[in-house]
């Protein structure tokens, strides 16, 4: 599994634990994507939730017009397809049931807050 950042341009933050479907969307003038024409591409399903922050300030509560980060654990095939999807399209994030999850939460360790 691999732990990746993305900047979602809408400020949808689901919240830490959720599982989420990344989707996205390409000009067609500069990528070809498989499947149909004018549909987003899923490029990782059933993505957890790892941490939240926003991508113009340290106050993860704070609103910000550029978009929001948000850090998902997804398997490592899908880690390479959300890094390319992030640098030349749009991502988006889509809910999804916590049974189509691809990694299961973190385990926390007594005393931890964080996992190593």
């Amino acid at each position: 599994r691999r732990a990746v950042h993305v900047v979602v341009k809408d400020g949808f933050q689901p919240p830490v634990g959720s599982v989420v479907d990344v989707l996205a969307t390409y000009d067609p003038s500069l990528a070809t994507v498989a499947g149909a024409p004018g549909r987003a591409a899923v490029v990782a399903s059933g993505a957890r939730v790892l941490a939240l922050n926003n991508a113009g300030s340290s106050d993860p509560s704070a609103t910000d017009t550029t978009g929001s980060g948000v850090t998902l654990l997804v398997t490592e095939t899908e880690a390479r397809a959300v890094a390319y999807a992030a640098s030349l399209g749009e991502i988006s994030l889509a809910l999804a049931p916590v049974q189509s999850a691809c990694c299961p939460a973190p385990a926390r360790r007594r005393g931890c807050t964080t996992r190593p």
